[in-house]
């Protein structure tokens, strides 16, 4: 599994572990780095007003943090990308303040936020010292590949089935760009072609005979990650062409009754790969094959006088009065039948050889 540059796809850890702590808080990056990730570690960088890298999700920073609290008449308004944006900004601060007073808070609703006000705003040094195997500072505006939510790639119609993929990512690679997908976390429903399951979604996007992006942004990287380790560049997991083995049922069940010494030497000669049996054992220790331990229900045990008086209840083994195998020993099971054909006797397993011993 490559991109169009035949390297593996890159996962990026959106703030570190951040769908269980707070965006780039040390819980979040440390987290990263003790599970072994090879995830990239991500920083969306925010200037203070001093100019010191804060590594915060967002311009406004009531959504990530608890200023609005700390600071409830320090809002202001400026124009982002021509429109009037209200809230908390960096720039307004000088780093001290916001390192000294201001805590971190989970800016995904869905996620938990335990950890709301316990943790420190990181600064980019911050994230760099946690020397993760690779660093990504977000800074606008310099152009080597483009962002875009995974519903630009893969849509999902009103009724949550995935679409057609579009042409964005070959289009974009023609280009020279690299491709990277947002929107994806453990705990945020998709399409219902992944079934619940976001690995399912996350190979999707980077193991298709179509396309492969060049990486992902995720809330829980060690998922990813995990699944692009076990799954997209093993190749010894990959599906291969081969002869699908022939499991009996009972034997040749269809042909004989099942679990008769007849109906499994059939299945051998028939070319069965493997065969079954449900392995039951007589008092004295040996194993034979039946589909249940009460021999009333398919022998002919219940219509012999001489087995009628072993009867018992076995609570934990049904409610039903029974003629139970490991009251039996093995020489009073083989003079049973079974139901139905009465040339046939139950099938013994000796000598590892499954059922091909003849008691006839």
């Amino acid at each position: 599994m490559k991109n169009y540059e035949g390297e593996a796809p890159l996962v990026i850890a959106r703030g570190g572990f951040s769908g269980l702590f707070p965006e780039s808080s040390r819980y979040a990056n440390d987290a990263v780095k003790q599970s072994n990730s090879t995830a990239a570690l991500s920083c969306s960088l925010q200037l203070t007003k001093d100019g010191t890298g804060m590594c915060l999700s967002d311009i406004r920073l009531d959504n990530s943090t608890n200023i609005r609290t700390i600071f409830p008449n320090h809002s202001n308004t400026y124009n982002v990308n021509g429109n009037q944006l209200n809230g908390w900004f960096a720039l307004d601060f000088a780093s001290d303040t916001i390192l000294k007073h201001v805590s971190l808070v989970q800016s995904v609703s869905t996620q938990t936020n335990v950890f709301d006000g316990r943790l420190l705003v990181s600064t980019v040094e911050d994230d760099v010292g946690v020397e993760p195997s690779l660093f990504w500072l977000n800074v606008q505006p310099f152009v080597s590949g483009i962002f875009v939510p995974k519903e630009y790639i893969w849509p999902v119609d009103e009724n949550k089935y995935l679409g057609n993929p579009t042409t964005l990512v070959a289009d974009a690679h023609k280009l020279g760009l690299e491709v990277y997908a947002s929107g994806f976390a453990n705990d945020m429903p998709g399409s219902y072609n992944y079934s619940y399951d976001p690995t399912t979604e996350y190979l999707q996007f980077i193991d298709n005979p179509e396309f492969s992006i060049d990486g992902l942004l995720t809330d829980f990287s060690p998922t990813e990650t995990t699944a692009i380790a076990c799954f997209a560049s093993d190749e010894t997991t990959k599906p291969k062409k081969g002869k699908a083995l022939i499991i009996t049922h009972n034997g040749a069940s269809g042909m004989y009754p099942g679990r008769t010494d007849l109906s499994y030497e059939q299945a051998v000669n028939d070319g069965a790969d493997i065969i079954d049996c449900l392995v039951k054992m007589s008092k004295d220790g040996v194993a034979f094959c039946l589909d249940s331990a009460d021999l009333m229900g398919h022998t002919t045990a219940s219509a012999m006088p001489a087995f009628v008086s072993p009867s018992s209840s076995v609570p934990e083994v049904q409610n039903d009065m029974g003629i139970f195998s490991f009251d039996l020993t093995w020489s009073e099971i083989r003079t049973l039948k079974l139901k139905l054909l009465d040339l046939e006797h139950i099938c013994y397993i000796q000598s590892y050889k499954l059922c091909l011993y003849n008691l006839s």
